[in-house]
């Protein structure tokens, strides 16, 4: 029995009995394109189904196998060849329902599993990337990310925070709330290091980012002076570094407050500096509080517009917010290709 010969006698028995396709399809509970592939010589359909369409063409089974209307029924041998084919394909049947039930199965635990794992990683209960303790053991946070790939940074703490200067993620204000969760900035590539003042007022959040005018992502969370106050103060250091460095912080106090400027133009710290004015494209590195809990050392370091690369080492104020100095090393060497 071959699929076309198939085809042409299940499609002759059809017309003879005055049916369509569609009625065909309705009795079988399949499509009428699957009758359709049939009688065209496709596929055969599943035998699960030769009884039923045997029933409905009005023949026998035995008919639909040889492709013939039989006038007396079959016996003998050919009967027992007819019967034992009909028994492997029954078994071939069951077998790939059991391989469909097996891969459903399968499947299903498969998004169980993920979903699992997708709930603990949001909740920061997996991959841990670091961990960190004042140096005082009150506070132990954890840095993770909400998605297993890919995601947002976010710290977890072993108490709640009251944070100050967090942008709010579903409303975008920056209202005092109390978080277990605190959610770093968008664009954060990596966090590289926590750092922790020896006093325990300052922590800070080194790590990278996907923009190329400010590489560097440096954030100061401040405890406060006072021990009995609650509130935690955020703020990301590097925009306000850099500001500094491009004398933009002076030019943008006095354009917010509609005073008189103090200068035409900005003066900047540095020479030749690259970028859009203030925002300078500079990189900040080896950054590490000095030993007085309130100062930071860092390296700078840029391709000026000079055509001339520029490094140094600058010093931060963390009570102040004040960049103390920023001193650019010697000598320096003209870049490749410049003219």
């Amino acid at each position: 029995m071959d699929q076309k010969s198939f085809g042409e006698f299940i499609a002759n028995l059809r017309r003879e009995a005055e049916l369509t396709q569609s009625q065909v399809a309705n009795t079988l509970h399949v499509t009428d394109r699957a009758v359709s592939k049939w009688e065209r010589g496709l596929c055969y359909p599943d035998v699960t189904l030769l009884e039923p369409l045997a029933t409905t063409l009005r023949v026998n089974v035995e008919d639909l196998l040889t492709c013939q209307r039989r006038i007396s029924p079959v016996q003998g041998d050919e009967l027992e060849a007819l019967q034992s084919v009909l028994e492997i394909s029954q078994g071939e049947s069951r077998m790939r329902a059991r391989r469909t039930r097996l891969w459903a199965f399968i499947g299903v635990a498969v998004l169980l599993i993920l979903a699992i794992l997708i709930t603990l990683q949001h909740n920061g209960a997996l991959l841990h990337r670091q961990r960190t303790t004042s140096p005082d053991g009150s506070t132990i946070l954890t840095v993770y990310r909400d998605q297993l790939l890919d995601g947002n940074f976010h710290i977890m703490a072993n108490h709640p925070l009251h944070m100050e200067g967090i942008r709010c993620s579903s409303c975008g204000q920056q209202q005092a709330r109390w978080l277990h969760h605190v959610q770093l900035d968008d664009g954060l590539s990596s966090v590289d290091e926590l750092l922790w003042s020896a006093n325990s007022r300052y922590l800070l959040i080194s790590g990278t980012t996907g923009y190329r005018s400010a590489p560097t992502y440096l954030a100061l969370w401040d405890w406060g002076q006072s021990e009995t106050e609650e509130t935690i103060h955020a703020k990301n250091i590097h925009l306000s570094i850099l500001q500094q460095l491009s004398g933009y912080d002076a030019y943008y106090e006095y354009t917010v407050e509609d005073k008189p400027l103090p200068v035409e133009s900005p003066e900047p710290m540095l020479p030749a500096l690259p970028g859009n004015g203030w925002m300078p494209s500079v990189t900040l590195s080896d950054v590490h509080w000095d030993g007085s809990s309130h100062q930071l050392t860092m390296l700078f370091a840029y391709d000026g517009t000079d055509n001339m690369p520029h490094h140094g080492e600058l010093v931060y104020d963390a009570d102040t917010d004040v960049v103390l100095s920023a001193i650019e090393a010697t000598p320096m060497t003209r870049l490749e290709g410049a003219d």
